[in-house]
C-alpha cells in the first residue's frame, strides 16, 4: 500500500513536470541512462555570477575561495557531471591547436574531450599555484586537505568525494541566499538549459553535456525544444520555398 501511494505522488510530480522518472520503479528508467531527475529549480546566469561574488566575499582563504569557484564554473560552464569533477586532475587539460580542451575519462569506454574555456583555465592555474605556494589550508578530521590535485600530488592531498563536493555547493548557495536544493547537477543542468534558451542545436548541447540520446534533455521545459524546432521550421520553409518574405 505504501508503495502505491509512493507511485501516484511520483505520478502526480511527473504531470507538473517536476520529476522526470519513477524512484519506485528502478527499472522504468535504468542508472545508465542518468539524467533522469528534472531540476527542482533551474540557476540564472545571474544566480551563477552571485554564487561566485558570494565565494569570492565570504572566504577569506585564497586556495579554498579559489577551488570552491572552480566547482562552480566546471559544473556550469564545462557541464561536468559530479563524477567528473571530483576526478578531475590537472593532467586532463591539454592544449591542442592553440585551445584548451579537457579530456574527461570514461571508464565504459572512450574519453571524452570538451573544449576548456580559457578564463577557466586561468583560474585553474591560479589556483594551483595557490595551492603550491605559501597559503595555508586547515585540514579536515582525516587529516588531509580535500582539494583538485595533479595525479602526482594524490599521496599529498585527499580527492574531493561526490558527497564533499555536493555539500560545498549547497553551502554556497545558501550563503548566496539561493534555495538549498542546489547541488552539483543542478549547475550542469542550468548550463545546458541556458544554452537551449539561446537557441543553441540541440546536437551540439548533447555534445558539449555528452548525453547519449534525446532522452537526457527531457527534463527541461518543451518550450526549449519547440523554439529549436521553429528555428528550424523557419530554415526549412527558406529552402521550400514557403517563406517568400526572407
Amino acid at each position: 500500500r505504501k508503495l502505491v501511494a509512493l507511485r501516484r505522488f511520483t505520478l502526480y510530480l511527473q504531470g507538473n513536470n517536476l520529476l522526470a522518472g519513477d524512484p519506485a520503479n528502478p527499472f522504468s528508467v535504468p542508472r545508465e541512462d542518468c539524467e533522469k531527475w528534472a531540476p527542482k529549480g533551474l540557476l540564472s546566469k545571474g544566480d551563477v555570477q552571485k554564487i561566485i561574488c558570494s565565494i569570492e566575499k565570504n572566504e577569506s582563504n585564497k586556495i579554498i575561495s579559489l577551488r570552491d569557484q572552480l566547482f562552480i564554473k566546471l559544473g556550469y560552464c564545462l557541464l561536468l557531471k559530479r563524477s567528473e569533477i571530483a576526478n578531475l586532475s590537472i593532467e586532463n587539460i591539454l592544449e591542442i591547436a592553440g585551445y584548451f580542451v579537457l579530456n574527461v575519462p570514461n571508464p565504459n569506454g572512450h574519453d571524452e574531450v570538451v573544449p576548456f574555456p580559457k578564463g577557466v583555465k586561468e583560474l585553474f592555474n591560479t589556483y594551483w599555484e595557490a595551492l603550491n605556494g605559501n597559503e595555508v589550508v586547515m585540514p579536515d578530521k582525516s587529516g588531509k586537505i580535500p582539494v583538485l590535485v595533479s595525479l602526482s600530488n594524490r599521496s599529498c592531498y585527499q580527492r574531493i568525494s561526490e558527497n564533499f563536493l555536493n555539500r560545498v555547493i549547497k553551502r554556497r548557495a545558501i550563503e548566496a541566499n539561493l534555495s538549498p536544493s542546489i547541488h552539483t547537477d543542478t549547475l550542469r543542468q542550468s548550463g545546458i538549459n541556458f544554452l537551449l534558451d539561446k537557441g543553441t542545436p540541440i546536437a551540439d548541447v548533447a555534445r558539449l553535456a555528452r548525453i547519449k540520446d534525446a532522452k537526457g534533455l527531457r527534463a527541461f521545459p518543451s518550450r526549449r525544444i519547440a523554439s529549436l524546432n521553429q528555428s528550424a521550421a523557419k530554415l526549412s520553409n527558406s529552402i521550400e520555398g514557403n517563406d517568400p518574405k526572407n
